[in-house]
């Protein structure tokens, strides 16, 4: 996900308050933003997916348009 966020060039950090430049991997992320949160990595995985699926996150596609509507 955090490769999809990177290359999206989706910002994060204005709800986690952590940047994702650092970070070499979602894992990686997730542990310094457990421990910035000083919550369980679980329940912040949990709440990261959640708020993905919400929109919280932004408005991110996750299918191509279809092939008609590229070659137009």
């Amino acid at each position: 996900m955090l490769d999809l966020f990177r290359s999206l060039e989706v910002d994060i950090a204005d709800r986690y308050d952590l940047s994702l430049a650092n970070f070499a991997n979602g894992e990686e992320y997730l542990n310094a933003l457990s421990q910035h949160c000083r919550k369980d990595k679980d329940a912040l995985a949990i709440q990261l997916l959640n708020d993905f699926r919400k929109g919280k996150l932004g408005t991110i596609g996750l299918e191509l348009p279809p092939s008609n509507i590229l070659r137009a």
